[in-house]
């Protein structure tokens, strides 16, 4: 998570460095660039998860984190 919070930082100030008024082109691609950082810190956070899930949950665990997963807005429901 360190690792994100540094990347996203360092995407944020090279879309300031923009200015006030990027193209539509320059927008598009600091989002790409935002949006894929964010997928790549997900896939590592949910790898760890996935593990943890599997490997060191207790059933009673793993239901309550199935019941948390599965309320509305959480992972953008």
């Amino acid at each position: 998570m360190r690792d994100y919070d540094v990347v996203m930082s360092k995407l944020v100030q090279k879309r300031r460095a923009l200015g006030p008024t990027p193209t539509a082109a320059q927008n598009l691609v600091s989002y790409q660039e935002m949006v894929a950082a964010r997928g790549e810190a997900l896939k590592h956070i949910s790898d760890a998860f996935y593990y943890l899930y599997t490997n060191d949950m207790l059933p009673e665990q793993q239901g309550n984190a199935d019941e948390v997963f599965a309320s509305p807005g959480v992972m953008g429901q």
